[in-house]
């Protein structure tokens, strides 16, 4: 189907009445540089933003860079820019980069474009060379090791030799040339002191959709009375760690802006379902509601607030939990209100005062590695002492054993050379008598 432009004052508004994967809503269409000149696509910047509400779907920008003639400035680069909801941008952006004259590189583009996304999608934004996709593993062990390792203020080679390992078996972990293995982490983290998880994948984060003020109203692109959320965005939003022990993919964080309030500076963690039951017993929590209320001309909006939810004979109540307001006659943000979605906080946390301790931890002051490697001398010239005189026992053994049996075979050889001593001495006597006998003329009888 053939694309329409609309000129909308300074911009042009691309309308398709049929998407090839279905249609699912417009996308609009911004222009820059010169487009005078044909140029092959290049590159492309994906940004997802903030949705309006937290219930309607994400918004996202797509820009599309063109190659840059020679000579030409970078401000006349072709860039192509479409925006609006995710999935109808997703297929548009698709159907850009499938016009690329070399179906190969179209096809290869496509593919890097969808990783690309998917990232994207985690991070807030993304780029073509940046399409990595598990948000457990975007730093690789090897460089988490390393910046352990590092941390300890001793070189790879001490640390090695530290605790016992060869220097190249830890060389191979580093460099990715080997992969670490369970225990192998485990034994490492015993040493660095830090848990294992750490070494094996990267700090979970996720971005802050939302911000809000619990003592005064917020102007940005309109008021935000004390507690209401407003959502922001930026290229590159904040993000927060998350404790691994709350981390769900439907996890989301608003942060607490306010100076002054002993809540300033928290982010509040909830889960975020589209069928979050607001009749839930969610009495004296804090939570996030989202009602249907009047705005602009009398338009129905989804509104969002953070507070403590009351419910008192059926009625639903939101109290402002700082204790800090000014006027505490307005500590009821909205009063007997339908709630239209309510998601309890199950966390509330200070990313400012969490500390990743394993920089600390993990710092072994040098007369500690003396002391460990002295203790390591001796341990290692006790066992050898040890292993000596084991061996010098069992030589013992054995030389005693060979005397034994030396001892019993002389022993048999005196006895063997007394017997026939004795026997050649009888036999000399009864020879010699023999010969008497012969020699006596008195003898008579037998010789006996």
């Amino acid at each position: 189907m053939a694309d329409k432009l609309k000129k909308v004052g300074d911009k042009t508004i691309l309308v398709e009445d049929k998407y090839p994967l279905g249609y699912r809503g417009p996308v609009k269409e911004e222009k820059y540089g010169d487009w005078k000149t044909v140029a092959e696509l290049e590159d492309f910047k994906i940004v997802f933003t903030s949705p309006s509400t937290l219930l309607s779907p994400a918004n996202v920008d797509v820009m599309f860079l063109y190659k840059l003639p020679a000579g030409a400035k970078e401000e006349q680069r072709k860039k192509l820019v479409i925006f609006g909801k995710e999935e109808p941008v997703y297929d548009q952006a698709q159907l850009i980069i499938k016009r690329k004259k070399n179906a190969v590189k179209a096809n290869q583009m496509a593919t890097k474009f969808a990783k690309a996304w998917e990232r994207a999608r985690i991070q807030g934004y993304s780029s073509l060379h940046k399409d990595k996709l598990n948000p457990f593993n975007l730093t690789p062990p090897t460089s988490l090791l390393s910046r352990a390792i590092d941390r300890t203020g001793v070189d790879k080679k001490t640390f090695a030799e530290k605790i016992g390992k060869k220097s190249a078996s830890l060389y191979h972990h580093t460099k990715g040339i080997r992969e670490m293995s369970r225990e192998t982490a485990i034994e490492y983290a015993e040493k660095l002191n830090c848990d294992p998880v750490d070494l094996m994948f990267n700090k979970l984060t996720i971005p802050v959709w939302a911000k809000a003020n619990t003592l005064k109203t917020v102007e940005v692109d309109t008021y935000y009375e004390p507690c209401k959320l407003y959502s922001y965005y930026t290229d590159k939003p904040e993000r927060v760690i998350v404790p691994r022990d709350l981390y769900r993919s439907d996890l989301k964080a608003i942060k607490i802006d306010a100076k002054g309030s002993m809540y300033d500076g928290q982010v509040g963690f909830y889960y975020y379902s589209k069928s979050a039951a607001a009749d839930q017993n969610n009495s004296n929590r804090l939570v996030v509601v989202g009602i249907e209320e009047k705005g602009f001309l009398d338009e129905t909006e989804l509104n969002y607030y953070f507070g403590l939810y009351e419910e008192i004979r059926g009625k639903s109540n939101l109290i402002n939990p700082d204790p800090y307001i000014e006027n505490m006659e307005d500590k009821y943000i909205r009063k007997n209100f339908d709630p239209l979605f309510i998601a309890p906080i199950i966390a509330m946390v200070n990313p400012n005062q969490i500390v990743d301790a394993t920089y600390k931890q993990a710092q072994i002051p040098a007369d500690q590695i003396r002391k460990e490697e002295n203790i390591r001398r001796a341990v290692e010239e006790m066992k050898e002492h040890l292993q000596r005189e084991k061996m010098a026992e069992q030589k013992r053994k054995e030389v005693e054993a060979e005397l034994r049996i030396m001892t019993e075979k002389l022993t048999r050889q005196i006895r063997d050379m007394e017997d026939a001593a004795k026997k050649n001495k009888f036999d000399l006597f009864h020879k010699e008598r023999q010969v008497l006998n012969k020699l006596n003329p008195f003898k008579t009888g037998t010789d006996d």
